[in-house]
C-alpha cells in the first residue's frame, strides 16, 4: 500500500502496534524492515513508538485490504458487511443502494479524513476493473470546480479520405 495515501501522524499508537505485531506474525523480521534488532525487540514489548519511518516502511508491505482490517476493529467490520450484503433486484434498488454507500463513505470520510486517500483508491480500483473505465480517465481534484481552468478551444479535425488526398495534394 502506498504510504502518502495514510496520514501518519494520525494513526494512534494501537493501530501501530497492531500492524507491528501483523507483520512480525506473518513473518516479517527487522531486517526487512531496515531496523535494528534491539529496537524491534523494543517495539514488541511497547516499550518504544512505532516511529512514522517504520510506520511508512510497514505500510509498503500491507495491501490495502489488510490496512483497512487492521485499522478497523473486527466487530465493526462484521457489521458494516451485515448492512451491504443484499443484493438490489432492480434499477431503482441498485440507485438507492448506491446512494446509501456514497452516504456512508461521506460519513466514514467526515469522522476518519485520513482515510479519504484509502477511499478514492479503493474506488478508482472499483471503477477500473468492474466498470472498464481507463486509469487515465479517473482524475481526483480537491479544489473546487470555480477554481478550474477551463481547456482552451481546439479547432476541430476533419477527416480527408485518402482518395481525396491523392486528386488534391494542395489539402
Amino acid at each position: 500500500m502506498d504510504p502518502s495515501l495514510v496520514d501518519l501522524r494520525g494513526l494512534g499508537d494501537d493501530v501501530r502496534y497492531r500492524i507491528f505485531d501483523y507483520l512480525w506474525e506473518r513473518g516479517v523480521r527487522s531486517s526487512d524492515l531496515g531496523i535494528d534488532p534491539t529496537y524491534a525487540n523494543k517495539v514488541r514489548n511497547r516499550r518504544v513508538r512505532v516511529s512514522d519511518t517504520l510506520l511508512e516502511r510497514m505500510l509498503r508491505m500491507l495491501s490495502v485490504g489488510e490496512f483497512a482490517s487492521l485499522v478497523s476493529s473486527s466487530q465493526a467490520v462484521d457489521q458494516a458487511l451485515q448492512q451491504v450484503a443484499w443484493e438490489p433486484r432492480s434499477l431503482g434498488e441498485a440507485a438507492i443502494a448506491l446512494d446509501q454507500h456514497v452516504r456512508g463513505i461521506e460519513a466514514v470520510i467526515e469522522r476518519y479524513p485520513q482515510l479519504s486517500s484509502v477511499a478514492i483508491q479503493r474506488i478508482s480500483e472499483v471503477l477500473r476493473r468492474r466498470a472498464g473505465i481507463p486509469i487515465a480517465s479517473i482524475a481526483i481534484n480537491s479544489e473546487p470546480p470555480s477554481s478550474w481552468t477551463p481547456l482552451p478551444q481546439l479547432p476541430r479535425a476533419i477527416y480527408i479520405p485518402p482518395a481525396t488526398m491523392a486528386e488534391n495534394p494542395r489539402i
